[in-house]
């Protein structure tokens, strides 16, 4: 099915378009809000050296940036619904688009916003997964890794990639070695038993696959899994 003629404008396209007016908008205030406070300043001989750092124009800026901030979650949670709205209905494809446009813009766009970087590690995280159960398990790899560099503490993404390093012959990486990476694997488990953010059924699976790793390292046999087996202990 073509996805264009189904849907001739992308889902999230007058969303984005919202977001963009309402972030220039709150922008040309602020920077309309310094011009006049500089000009002011001037008049009355106070020179931007003089200006007490608690005054109200820092903190109206500070407000600014914060109303910006709020936006841009607001957002990017709406989108994230809109995508597992199309998940629960089977429409991946769909699902997909979002999920995508939302890592392209965070690329292009980077935020230092805490809350905004978590939001799109789990996209990341979650595209990583569908494209895993579709057989692009170089993809899911590169999306797992932006997971972490969006937000270094994602549980889900860290044992994801421990499963894949720990079978990696299975998965045909072509410029990795035919062998397991078990070390990287090992690796991955221990950061995601360390994360602040992990969940008691998340802590329970990751020493589970540590306790067999820890075995493997003691017979000294690597004992490759299936792809199959892999794809039901991805987390998505």
């Amino acid at each position: 099915m073509d996805v264009t003629m189904a849907f001739p404008r992308r889902p999230q396209a007058r969303e984005s378009r919202f977001v963009l007016l309402v972030v220039v908008s709150l922008l040309l205030i602020q920077w309309i809000a310094r011009g006049l406070g500089e000009e002011h300043r001037l008049m009355n001989g106070v020179g931007p050296s003089d200006l007490p750092l608690n005054s109200a124009n820092v903190h109206a800026e500070y407000d600014m940036n914060k109303m910006t901030a709020q936006v841009m979650r607001d957002s990017l949670k709406r989108q994230i619904k809109q995508a597992r709205d199309f998940e629960e209905v089977g429409n991946v494809e769909k699902a997909l688009l979002v999920y995508r446009g939302i890592i392209s813009r965070s690329s292009l766009t980077p935020s230092d916003d805490d809350v905004i970087r978590s939001l799109t590690a789990d996209v990341c995280h979650q595209t990583g997964g569908i494209l895993f159960q579709q057989g692009k398990f170089r993809d899911s790899i590169k999306l797992w890794e932006l997971a972490l560099h969006q937000y270094d503490q994602h549980p889900a993404a860290h044992i994801n990639l421990a499963v894949v390093y720990g079978n990696i012959s299975m998965i045909r990486y072509p410029d990795m070695r035919d062998v397991p990476d078990l070390e990287s694997a090992k690796w991955h488990l221990d950061k995601a038993m360390r994360s602040r953010d992990i969940t008691p059924p998340l802590m329970q699976k990751a020493r589970a696959l540590r306790k067999g790793l820890d075995q493997v390292f003691e017979s000294g046999v690597q004992k490759l899994l299936p792809v199959p087996y892999l794809t039901r202990r991805i987390i998505f």
